[in-house]
């Protein structure tokens, strides 16, 4: 996929917390999927299945201040760094309660294209500013080549196709990220929690994030 994500993402984020998380001080990044359909900006879950040529985009909002940073290994093999950028906008400065759509440029969209596969994108979420990567550096795991699944018990009246393996994830090899994202000091994802809404996602800490959170947001297409 051309530059996707953000997105989700890309970003794309579950329910709002119970009062119980927040009077934990819980942490949350809400992140809402958002396709063009005839003329309107449509949310849509992050499991679906896209096709060539669809443009997405990304709505983000969290309940803390800080910095976002997202990078995208492709399906055809191409990585790049895609907030903050040139293209998607430079200034990746995030406020609380505050909606913030990815790209934020005119333009403001990514276009669906490469092989059918997963794109992976990686969120770096940071209470302060980190280094801006120079370049970006290949990841050590190579492109998806996992064929969308659809889930038949799943938006089945409507007839979209829901694959339960895309959408946010924790990082599970680290060995595998790329060295821009890899070098960001002091990253935690094993204490993060996902919930999955039908129209948004939510990543979570259950106590106030204390450095930079890392996860991955896998975005399926045909």
């Amino acid at each position: 996929m051309k530059r996707i994500l953000l997105s989700l993402l890309i970003v794309t984020a579950a329910a709002r917390s119970t009062g119980q998380a927040q009077s934990q001080g819980a942490n949350r990044i809400e992140i809402f999927l958002e396709k063009y359909v005839n003329g309107v900006w449509q949310g849509v879950d992050s499991r679906l299945v896209l096709d060539q040529n669809d443009l997405v985009r990304f709505r983000v909002r969290s309940n803390f201040s800080g910095y976002l940073y997202v990078t995208n290994l492709g399906t055809s093999g191409r990585y790049e760094v895609l907030f903050p950028s040139a293209d998607a906008g430079s200034n990746n400065r995030i406020e609380s309660s505050k909606d913030y759509v990815v790209p934020a440029t005119s333009q403001g969209s990514f276009r669906v294209s490469g092989p059918a596969g997963q794109e992976i994108v990686y969120w770096v979420i940071s209470p302060s500013e980190l280094d801006k990567p120079a370049a970006p550096q290949q990841p050590g795991r190579r492109p998806s080549t996992l064929i969308p699944r659809c889930d038949d018990t799943v938006m089945r009246a409507r007839g979209d196709c829901i694959d339960n393996s895309a959408g946010p994830k924790a990082i599970e090899d680290r060995n595998g990220l790329p060295a821009d994202v890899a070098k960001v000091p002091n990253t935690r994802s094993r204490d993060l929690v996902f919930m999955q809404k039908e129209k948004s996602s939510i990543v979570g800490s259950p106590v106030p994030l204390s450095g930079p959170a890392i996860y991955e947001f896998r975005l399926s297409h045909r």
